[in-house]
């Protein structure tokens, strides 16, 4: 699963979600519109969710070496988007799962899962990519 971003005019409105798989695409989340949940200055849409749940889901990702998800934000924290399925494969996927996360809620997402051992690595970290891979070799 990817989530690119979508721009009009050069302005950032909004992410779409589109299933790697399946090649299906539809709108995550965008600026100013109606949705199902609401992130900040983004609203999240019912279709985009179910997309990408369907990429998360422990039976599809449960065997995973790797498994990102960028990003686990606020909506997550305060129990909504993927945050279900992430639970879920942070207690049982087989592989590695990176959680891309913003400084500012670096503690909180630590504290949350810290039952799994955490491991914090900076994305600006010139050795980040080697760090990672270094932890799905240790598998």
């Amino acid at each position: 699963m990817l989530a690119p971003s979508v721009h009009e005019g050069g302005k950032l409105v909004g992410f779409d979600v589109v299933d790697l798989a399946s090649g299906r695409r539809a709108p995550l989340a965008r600026i100013g519109e109606a949705g199902t949940s609401r992130s900040g200055r983004f609203t999240f849409s019912e279709t985009g969710l179910s997309l990408g749940a369907g990429a998360l889901d422990l039976q599809a990702a449960g065997d995973a070496d790797l498994v990102i998800v960028d990003e686990f934000g606020p909506l997550e924290l305060r129990g909504g988007g993927w945050r279900g399925l992430v639970d879920a494969l942070v207690a049982a996927a087989r592989g590695v799962i990176v959680l891309v996360v913003r400084d500012a809620l670096l503690y909180e997402v630590s504290r949350l899962y810290e039952a799994a051992g955490p491991r914090a690595v900076a994305a600006t970290d010139p050795g980040a990519i080697e760090s990672v891979i270094a932890a799905v070799r240790g598998r």
